[in-house]
């Protein structure tokens, strides 16, 4: 979900650097595509919900149909968000309502959004046949929390993200210089990184976790592994699971997060492990290596359009489409690449969690190694979920397990895992500085020219 609405973003902002290229439908055609496809989405998606709840609860299997339409709700109204984006609405609505900061992106915004709001109260009838959390609560309920929790975390920064990008186009006078503007508009952008777990925090449904043994064991973790933090946090996700994570850059910004699941199903062994994992992401700096792979991999899909794609489908693709393929490319392309690099991650932060479980052996320890697998099986277990499942982000328990097992022996930092993550951040930035480069010449090839 996450991601959908990180790509979401990106083909916003590249249709605002499009600048007048974009045509805009007729009336009645714009009209019919803003509406028809997502009122048949949602109606196709609450009935098979509301069949397979049925079967359910009648003890049979719901089906491929409605297991595959509960898979597929969110990105498809994501991709009719993005589909509002290329045939004019924005546009419309900026001559309706005018460029107000925000207003016209949160009206083309809103039907996806509430589309998505849509799918998730019919899942209740779903969830409800097999989950006491949900028969717990209403629909409408339901469906807020499940947006709270999801969609939340994302869209309260990208919000302010966006209005602070507006408001200096706005503030600054048209002769002031570019860099003025870009340097603001990217000390702004850091700014919501840094300060946006403070804001997550209060979406989310959290606490201080409570004093105790539990806290005390937590906080010398993270002084063990040395790494600052603001609070520890009780988290409350719905529908409840046994989870853990890490939000923040800055010490002094930084939160762990705890489920009262987890807490309550794991022996101290266990959730030792488990912080050891969370604070791994911390210690290899992987939110950097992250957002290095994400700007590689949009930088990397623009320079195949540009040198590939495009001199092959000809000019014929130039104006409104254009700029189109590589959102189209990220689309299609993001979710395996982002799934591949986080893999690596997660291996890297089990191979940490192992390694610090090792108590500075200078090599990961077998029965390091297997306290962590200990872990994972716990989690699985907690969680309902089968070890042998492949999670396309964290991978499958199974997978993890058996690379911790063949990174017993080996030196710390020496294993497979630490070399895919350094492979994934070298060939990243070398991927972005070869870019840079290339377009400093080819900004001072074009001056030369004009003079």
């Amino acid at each position: 979900m996450q991601l959908l609405l990180l790509l979401l973003a990106a083909a916003l902002l590249l249709h605002d650097a499009a600048g007048g290229a974009w045509r805009v439908l007729p009336p009645l055609p714009l009209a019919a595509v803003l509406l028809l496809p997502k009122l048949a989405w949602g109606l196709l998606h609450h009935a098979l919900c509301r069949r397979g709840a049925g079967r359910l609860a009648a003890g049979r299997d719901p089906g491929p149909f409605v297991r595959g339409i509960a898979i597929l709700g969110a990105p498809v109204a994501i991709g009719l968000g993005a589909l509002d984006l290329g045939v004019g609405a924005l546009v419309v609505w900026r001559r309706t309502l005018g460029d107000w900061i925000l207003l016209d992106e949160i009206v083309w915004a809103a039907p996806a959004l509430g589309l998505l709001a849509w799918q998730w109260g019919a899942l209740h009838r779903l969830d409800a046949a097999t989950s006491p959390a949900a028969r717990g609560v209403s629909a409408a309920i339901y469906a807020w929390r499940r947006f709270r929790d999801q969609a939340g975390p994302v869209l309260l920064p990208l919000g302010v993200l966006f209005a602070w990008l507006e408001l200096v186009v706005f503030a600054l006078p048209r002769y002031a210089p570019v860099f003025l503007g870009a340097g603001l508009q990217l000390a702004g952008a850091l700014g919501v990184a840094v300060l946006a777990p403070v804001g997550i925090r209060r979406v989310w449904d959290t606490s201080p976790l409570p004093d105790g043994p539990v806290r005390e064991r937590v906080s010398a973790i993270c002084r063990r592994d040395g790494v600052g933090v603001r609070e520890l946090l009780a988290w409350r996700p719905f529908p409840p699971a046994a989870n853990a994570g890490v939000l923040g850059f800055v010490p002094r910004l930084r939160y762990v997060l705890l489920t009262e699941l987890l807490v309550a199903g794991l022996s101290e062994r266990e959730l030792e492990a488990v912080v050891a994992h969370e604070l791994g992401h911390i210690r290899k700096h992987h939110p950097i290596g992250l957002g290095l792979a994400a700007g590689a991999l949009l930088a990397g899909l623009e320079l195949v359009w540009r040198l590939l794609l495009a001199p092959v489908l000809g000019s014929g693709w130039s104006g409104p489409v254009g700029p189109w393929l590589p959102a189209a490319l990220a689309v299609v392309g993001s979710p395996a690449i982002f799934g591949f690099v986080m893999r690596r991650f997660e291996g890297q932060a089990d191979v940490f969690a192992a390694a610090t479980l090792s108590g500075g052996a200078g090599r990961i320890t077998p029965e390091a190694a297997e306290r962590v697998c200990g872990a994972l099986d716990r989690v699985a277990l907690l969680n309902g979920f089968d070890p042998r499942r492949r999670d396309p982000w964290h991978g499958s328990i199974r997978s993890r397990q058996a690379a911790l097992r063949r990174a017993a022996g080996r030196p710390v930092g020496g294993t497979p895992a630490d070399r895919a993550v350094r492979g994934i951040v070298l060939g990243s930035v070398a991927l972005l500085a070869s870019i840079g480069i290339a377009a400093g010449l080819e900004l001072a090839f074009l001056g030369e020219g004009a003079r």
